[in-house]
């Protein structure tokens, strides 16, 4: 008993504590004056409310029957089934019940009138009708049925070529094409022979335009133009990058640029037959006759007798005395017409004399790689130095070769002691 007490005393202080705790919902009670059992039933709802949210809501145990009861509902039990067993013996089988049929919507008369004929094309004029059955009918009595061909005897269409697309990859940056440009021709592209290139003789620009994107038909080819300019010489190189559309592969034309003048070679070593490093101190030996001197950078004539006459340059004596052999050569990649000059038709000076140096022939025309002679005579007319420059002036070339003369005038003296 005491064991009992003691429960039933922890029991109801467990039951006072959770009363003490603040209420999670506040539940508000109908102003309606009610009475008791109807007030315990709205507080049980709520309570029960409460659990359900909660999750602590547990479904009362059923009451338990009484004995009496109990045998009541059994009697109640055995006497329905026996009245339900009489009346399915007494009641007369029941009648189907026939569903009414709906009265059809009586037609409405539509007048139907063509607005617009053209061809095998109408427009005709249907006003709407809450009919629709009605309204889909009168529609399909005016649109005609589709023709089918028969697939038997109709012709056998061309084969279709069709190609699969895939969505290209990133491109990468190209170089940026310098010195080169691609040039289209203006009346068409594809096939053409070489009869169909644009002259040489005609300017270019008038039948070509700026377009960077071809269609090539199958089993075509098309011409296009490459110009290549510079303003510097020199050899360029550069790659002109080809892609098809659709496609990752990249396709590399190099190109090879050269941008040269018309020249000839200027090296003392090949025009001058006769040469030396320095000129030597000390006389005799100081007196060079007919050699190119590496420190002056001229040619030296030596010393030469004067009041010799210039008309007589082609005998032999003056050949050998007054005059030497100069090597032109075209070492360039173009033909060369090559004009000869003398400074001193210009120059005004006590050593640029005219008429002291000359030169035969005038003018050379020079193919690649070909090389002519030029003759220069010297004939001082005073005993002093003379200087001189044969300019060698190339066409199309705005540099010119310039070659140093000198010589020496003297005449012959004796000294008597």
């Amino acid at each position: 008993m005491k064991k009992q007490n003691t429960s039933g005393d922890m029991h109801q202080h467990t039951e006072d504590e959770e009363a003490e705790k603040p209420p999670l919902f506040e539940v508000h009670y109908p102003t309606v004056q009610l009475s008791a059992e109807e007030l315990q039933n709205w507080v049980k709802r709520g309570q029960d409310a409460m659990d359900i949210i909660l999750g602590q809501y547990k479904e009362p145990a059923p009451p338990q029957p009484k004995e009496e009861e109990k045998k009541e509902d059994t009697k109640a039990k055995k006497g329905s089934k026996k009245d339900s067993k009489k009346q399915q013996k007494e009641e007369p089988p029941v009648e189907e019940v026939k569903k009414e049929e709906i009265p059809e919507e009586p037609k409405i008369p539509i007048e139907v009138g063509k607005i617009v004929e053209k061809d095998n094309r109408s427009v005709i004029n249907l006003p709407i009708s809450f009919n629709y059955q009605q309204m889909n009918n009168d529609v399909l009595d005016h649109v005609p049925e589709p023709e089918f061909p028969d697939p038997e005897k109709e012709p056998v269409p061309e084969p279709l070529i069709q190609q699969i697309l895939k969505k290209p990859a990133n491109r990468a940056k190209l170089d940026a094409i310098k010195s080169f440009t691609i040039l289209t021709p203006k009346n068409g592209y594809e096939n053409e022979g070489d009869e169909d290139l644009i002259p040489l003789d005609e300017p270019l620009e008038e039948h070509i335009i700026n377009k960077h994107r071809w269609i090539i038909p199958s089993k075509k080819k098309i011409s296009l133009y490459v110009k290549f300019f510079t303003r510097v010489p020199g050899q360029y190189d550069n790659n002109l990058d080809f892609e098809c559309y659709f496609s990752n592969k990249k396709y590399q034309l190099p190109c090879i640029g050269l941008c040269d003048y018309p020249t000839i070679n200027s090296n003392p070593m090949n025009i001058f037959m006769q040469r030396k490093k320095f000129r030597p101190a000390n006389p005799p030996e100081s007196y060079i006759s007919k050699h190119f001197i590496f420190t002056e950078n001229a040619f030296e004539f030596g010393p030469l007798l004067i009041g010799k006459d210039s008309s007589k340059k082609n005998e032999n004596k003056s050949i050998y005395v007054n005059s030497s052999v100069f090597r032109i050569t075209n070492n360039g990649k173009f033909d060369a017409e090559v004009e000869f000059a003398l400074s001193s038709s210009v120059l005004e000076g006590p050593e640029y004399k005219k008429g002291v140096f000359m030169f035969e022939p005038d003018r050379l025309s020079l193919k690649v790689d070909q090389t002519e002679d030029i003759r220069v005579w010297a004939f001082p007319d005073s005993v002093q130095k003379f200087k001189d420059d044969l300019i060698c002036m190339i066409k199309n070339n705005p540099l010119p070769v310039v070659l140093h003369l000198q010589c020496d005038g003297v005449k012959p003296e004796v000294k008597v002691d």
